[in-house]
């Protein structure tokens, strides 16, 4: 499947951008390349270092701890000391909640299939995560570091191959937006009646990968994962007014509180698009 096929190069690349970037901020040893040489296991070693499937290793800063197959997205709690990591490789899909306080696993929870979509509301009481090729939206309420209560919330039918990915509520926790990468389009659901859920569409072949609402929802940023750029939609009307350049391969977004600046993390390019949002040209 394409969204398979996608998953596999993101691993690989980000092994090699793992080698690459953190050789720089992290010390990095090289092992023998002779044929002879005896090839180790990845993961952790008993000197601390991080064994890379390259048979590079890595002795990054601070404190380490482990997860799950492939994590792919980090929701951090907006009120408390809990982050959700959403894990998408070969092994189970799920959410692993970490107390970051404790720096330990507090619970975790299974989901069927799920593609980097992660976020938390603004009270911190629900949880979403993508569903991925199943075309749902999980929806869980958490309390305490807990997951309960999953419901799935449908983008659309399973041939119809939307697979909702980046996600993220409004401000006022009355609407989630989901890109859909393979369907060109972003759902934007009313959560109070899902059901009366709407799709902006895109460009062909321009894959939304997350959409972000200005905190008064009056626009929303949407990455364009293949277009190198960022459509700003209006939502009252829901035209694009403007397409802003970035780096290749864009994928999450944060805007400043004053909602001046977007930065806009770059996954090809391995760099930070910073764009003022009132001229959309790009600062740095």
């Amino acid at each position: 499947m394409r969204y398979h096929a996608a998953l596999r190069f993101l691993l690989l690349l980000t092994v090699g951008l793992l080698c690459d970037s953190n050789c720089r901020t992290s010390t990095c040893y090289a092992q023998d390349r002779n044929p002879k040489s005896e090839m180790r296991l990845p993961g952790m070693q008993p000197g601390g270092q991080m064994l890379l499937p390259t048979q590079w290793s890595l002795k990054p800063a601070g404190q380490q701890l482990a997860v799950g197959d492939f994590p792919v997205t980090i929701a951090m709690h907006p009120k408390s000391q809990f982050a959700a990591i959403l894990h998408a490789g070969y092994g189970d899909h799920e959410v692993i909640i970490v107390d970051l306080s404790k720096m330990s696993i507090v619970s975790r929870a299974s989901i069927p299939e799920t593609f980097v979509g992660l976020c938390f509301d603004s009270t911190g009481e629900t949880l979403f995560a993508s569903g991925a090729q199943k075309e749902v939206i999980h929806q869980f309420t958490f309390k305490d570091g807990y997951l309960a209560a999953r419901r799935e919330i449908r983008v659309a039918e399973i041939k119809e191959s939307q697979v909702p990915a980046g996600l993220c509520v409004s401000a006022d926790d009355k609407t989630l937006y989901a890109a859909c990468p393979w369907g060109n389009t972003v759902c934007i659901i009313p959560l109070e009646a899902p059901d009366q859920k709407k799709f902006l569409k895109f460009e062909d072949d321009s894959y939304p990968y997350y959409a972000l609402p200005e905190p008064t929802n009056k626009k929303l940023y949407v990455s364009l994962w293949a277009k190198s750029s960022i459509a700003v939609v209006s939502l009252e009307t829901g035209n694009v007014e403007s397409t802003w350049a970035t780096q290749s391969h864009p994928t999450e977004m944060l805007l400043t509180k004053d909602q001046k600046t977007l930065y806009v993390a770059c996954a090809n390019s391995n760099n930070v698009s910073v764009i003022d949002t009132e001229t959309g040209k790009n600062l740095e």
